[in-house]
């Protein structure tokens, strides 16, 4: 989705607008296809893959997060549209159906990590660390603070040993990276470096097998050892950061609102790939990939984009792309790749299977 954040008024009367003439643009029944509010086109996928809903989620809630512990179990991290509040959904059968579970929690979600069908966490804004942390798959969540964290903790993340790690607020775009070995019973500071940065709606940082790659205040990306020590430094040339994939020590996928770029030395270097804003759905390989982007804008205003989903298996030279559809990159919450290949995507609160043919 394009959208002029210099001119917020303009949106605003924009959705007004459309609101008042009967056209509600959150309405999540179906994607919108093109400007047309009455015109509407289910998700599509480019020749080669078939896609099917799977269910609609219902409630009063919007998302984002999805993950699953294993093919069966996954969650929804979510809030109340009328407070914001935190809302969190389960489901035991591959997302064919969703039960809301019981977290009375009166504040803004941060982030969710699930870890295994017994023990996850979810993040919230209380200025010491706070989160809830569930071992019993749900059924009991125990609220935990952390006198020695004095921010709110964002973007949870664990290694191959389940420690976990996470970035705390240290005032405007300013963080300390921390590490907890006891399952979140304690964290510890591993790196306060005036340096790290702290981006809550996009990528901060990521862990490859005994790397951590963090996001500098530069725009650069500092890399780590599990004890927050660090190596190097990878160069990016681009601001606004969707997300970082690591395939190896040496394969790097780079996606955001300036398009996706692909780096196969360590971040010596980089080659564009797409131009266009992009979220990832699938990486096999670096050359390999099924993303989702914004092909055009809508002709009459600055809310929606037309959006497809595309595949390539030439490192972006070439492109198989679905029928255009409205919105759907930025309705995008998540995804999961079950163990047969199938990909699990929640848009909005729809979740549809992609399957390759």
């Amino acid at each position: 989705m394009k959208t002029n954040l210099r001119e917020p008024f303009f949106t605003f009367v924009v959705l007004g607008f459309m609101l008042f003439v009967g056209c509600d643009p959150f309405d999540s029944d179906d994607i919108y296809q093109n400007n047309n509010c009455t015109n509407k086109e289910k998700v599509t996928v480019p020749v080669g893959f078939e896609i099917s809903e799977v269910t609609t989620i219902t409630g009063d809630d919007y998302f984002t997060e999805l993950q699953f512990a294993n093919d069966d179990i996954g969650y929804i991290l979510g809030a109340s549209k009328a407070h914001g509040y935190v809302a969190i959904y389960k489901t035991n059968n591959q997302g064919a159906s969703w039960n809301k579970l019981s977290l009375n929690v009166k504040t803004q979600p941060g982030n969710m990590l699930i870890v295994n069908e017994d023990t996850g966490f979810i993040s919230y804004y209380g200025y010491t660390g706070n989160l809830y942390k569930t071992t019993d798959g749900g059924k009991t969540w125990i609220d935990k603070s952390y006198a020695n964290l004095q921010g709110n903790l964002h973007h949870l993340q664990k290694d191959k040993d389940n420690n976990l790690y996470g970035l705390v607020s240290q005032g405007e775009n300013a963080a300390v990276l921390v590490k907890s070995t006891d399952h979140a019973g304690s964290w510890q500071i591993i790196n306060d470096s005036k340096e790290l940065a702290l981006k809550y709606l996009n990528f901060s940082f990521k862990i490859y097998n005994d790397r951590i790659y963090v996001r500098g205040q530069n725009g650069n990306f500092m890399v780590m050892d599990l004890a927050g020590n660090r190596l190097d430094e990878v160069k990016i040339g681009i601001s606004f950061i969707e997300s970082f994939d690591v395939l190896s020590y040496s394969d790097f996928v780079l996606v955001g609102h300036d398009g996706a770029f692909i780096s196969t030395n360590s971040g010596e270097s980089w080659k564009i790939i797409q131009e266009k804003s992009v979220k990832v759905i699938d990486l096999e390989n670096i050359k390999t990939a099924l993303f989702m982007y914004s092909k055009s804008l809508c002709p009459v205003d600055y809310i929606f984009s037309n959006d497809v989903i595309a595949y390539t298996e030439d490192g972006g030279t070439t492109w198989a792309e679905s029928k255009e559809a409205t919105n759907i990159s930025y309705e995008l919450v998540g995804k999961y790749k079950q163990t047969n290949g199938d990909i699990l995507v929640l848009i909005d609160n729809q979740l549809y299977k992609i399957t390759r043919i």
